[in-house]
């Protein structure tokens, strides 16, 4: 089953342990280490905001967008259809 998941934070979560330990968790969901951050959301740094993106292995589409992007469709009208 597919899902369509919106993340829009573009660096990882910081918590501190009780014994002062620091951890990276996972924000952007591109991380191969989740719940722990492996660096990936280096490869959204430069999304446009208000614009929706599929990431795979090695590339990145633009899905939509807030009338900034050629080609593509209007976010609202992207999510009207999932919500049927």
């Amino acid at each position: 089953m597919s899902r369509l998941v919106l993340h829009d934070r573009n660096r990882p979560y910081t918590i501190e342990s009780s014994s002062g330990e620091k951890f990276a968790v996972c924000a952007c969901g591109l991380s191969k280490n989740k719940p722990l951050c492996d660096g990936s959301h280096k490869r959204t740094l430069d999304e446009v905001s208000n614009s929706m993106y599929v990431y795979d292995e090695n590339s990145r589409v633009k899905l939509a967008s807030d009338g900034q992007g050629k080609g593509a469709s209007p976010i609202s009208t992207l999510l009207a259809d999932f919500e049927k």
